[in-house]
Parts: C-alpha cells; structure tokens; sequence
C-alpha cells in the first residue's frame, strides 16, 4: 500500500483520480470548499489549505509523514 498525497480532489478529475486509489493511504489537501462526504473515499483522510498560501501548507503538512 502506497502513501499518496493529493492536492485538490474534490472536482470532476480529482474525485476520479481518489476513486481510483482508494486502497491506498491517501492524504488529501485542499481549501475545504466542497463538503468531504462528496468526495472522500472511505479511510482516506484529508486537511484544510490553501496551496497558494505557505504559511498554511507549512501549518497543515507539519509533522505528517505521508
């Protein structure tokens, strides 16, 4: 099993692309506008923020080993 991070997600392409890793360990990264319940695969996890913002990549991905 594979530790993938995916930026984005939540759109037409980014659900299909999660769809088709969903027996991996994923982590998913975007800005939290569309609800997780839409686009989540079952055990995937994700967090909140802003690729366009340093600051809040460097907050959200602090510690994270995947």
């Amino acid at each position: 099993m594979a530790k993938i991070l995916v930026m984005g997600g939540s759109r037409f392409i980014g659900w299909h692309v999660l769809q088709k890793l969903k027996d991996h360990d994923v982590l998913v990264i975007n800005r939290g506008n569309v609800p997780e319940s839409e686009y989540l695969p079952e055990g995937a996890k994700a967090i909140k923020a802003d690729r366009n913002s340093e600051e809040q990549m460097r907050e959200a991905l602090e510690g994270k080993t995947i």
